[in-house]
């Protein structure tokens, strides 16, 4: 299907100011492979208060024929100096959909660092699910944070996804020299002996 190599297109992006000081950013995005006729549309509404606080509602929606998607989220690069990493939701290891039961709900902080599990064949890790809110921040406490009324799946590493999968053993990694923070609304299991859907 093409879903390791989508082309994004941007079909529409506008914005404009509204009460209070607030703006409004609207951008709709086809994301397809080349010589494939199905896809994913996605819409993304930003809206910026004066105070920094920025809201974001994604809309995805992926044509029928597609196969079953790994995760459906937003990943941004942050800068490394957003090395220390708290949470609420599942923790302190990683969880995901089937592997959460021994990952109690909490509140937890560790280091982007601490992250990443050196598996013999380098692959995703460090996720965490359940997640009610979490701050990246630095050594002076100024950073990001991300919260939901909805939980969510998140990993903050300093590989991508593209590093993890292209590499065949560890040594081959080398970090991004910044922080990859993902926050999904739907992430797979990890599957296994349970099957891989």
């Amino acid at each position: 299907a093409g879903l390791a190599r989508l082309e994004t297109t941007v079909l529409v992006c506008e914005g404009g100011l509204m009460d209070g000081g607030r703006a409004v950013v609207r951008i709709v995005t086809r994301h397809q492979a080349a010589a494939k006729p199905h896809g994913i549309t996605c819409t993304s509404l930003y809206t910026i208060d004066s105070d920094g606080i920025v809201d974001v509602v994604n809309t995805v929606v992926m044509d029928h024929q597609l196969p079953a998607v790994a995760r459906v989220g937003m990943r941004v690069g942050l800068m490394s100096a957003f090395e220390t990493l708290s949470w609420f939701g599942r923790g302190p290891h990683e969880s995901y959909p089937d592997r959460k039961a021994s990952a109690l709900v909490g509140r937890y902080q560790s280091t982007v660092n601490a992250q990443f599990f050196p598996f013999v064949d380098p692959c995703e890790c460090g996720g965490h699910e359940d997640t009610r809110h979490l701050c990246l921040a630095d050594a002076a406490g100024n950073g990001l944070q991300v919260s939901s009324d909805q939980r969510f799946h998140f990993s903050a590493l300093h590989y991508t996804q593209e590093d993890l999968l292209q590499a065949g053993h560890v040594y081959e990694l080398s970090p991004t020299g910044d922080v990859q923070l993902c926050v999904d609304g739907y992430h797979m299991g990890l599957g296994g002996d349970t099957g891989w859907s």
